[in-house]
């Protein structure tokens, strides 16, 4: 893809999030003139130990434009937050965001309901906080309280 090509992907799929925007998502491209680097808050969904915390995360899309979308863009969560699919420096691990799973016909809009789902229900097969994952499994109710102290704490302001 030429790299005209690959801003013509990134706008498109700008607009896609535009015209059909998702409940609880908000995301874009940091400026103008830096259509690499997004920016997105998630609000928490009801029903789960996050529910109304607003956390900001960072969309990386590949170095340079004519590697996306042949490369995954990386997900980092700017604010903290306790969950299996996130390691303590906010990076995401899950299976569609891996360069092994990557698909390039995947869209950020669909990448974006992932997470959101995620914050519903981890994926523990792709955990990356063990000590996190472990304690969902064997201690839900713990879990649930650390993540809505840690909700409470980083994710209201």
């Amino acid at each position: 893809m030429s790299r005209s090509g690959a801003e013509k992907r990134i706008m498109r799929e700008l607009a896609d999030i535009q015209k059909a925007p998702i409940a609880g998502i908000s995301a874009g491209p940091i400026s103008d003139n830096e259509l690499l680097k997004w920016q997105a808050v998630i609000v928490g969904p009801e029903g789960s130990p996050y529910a109304g915390g607003i956390f900001k995360l960072k969309i990386d899309l590949p170095l340079t434009p004519t590697s996306y979308p042949f490369a995954p863009p990386t997900f980092i969560f700017e604010t903290k937050i306790y969950h299996p699919n996130v390691s303590d420096d906010g990076k995401m691990c899950l299976a569609p965001l891996r360069s092994d799973n990557w698909k390039p016909a995947s869209k950020l809009v669909d990448l974006l309901r992932v997470v959101q789902n995620v914050l519903l229900e981890p994926i523990l097969e792709d955990a990356i906080n063990t000590a996190a994952a472990e304690q969902y499994k064997s201690d839900r109710a713990g879990f649930d309280k650390v993540a809505r102290d840690w909700t409470a704490k980083h994710a209201n302001k």
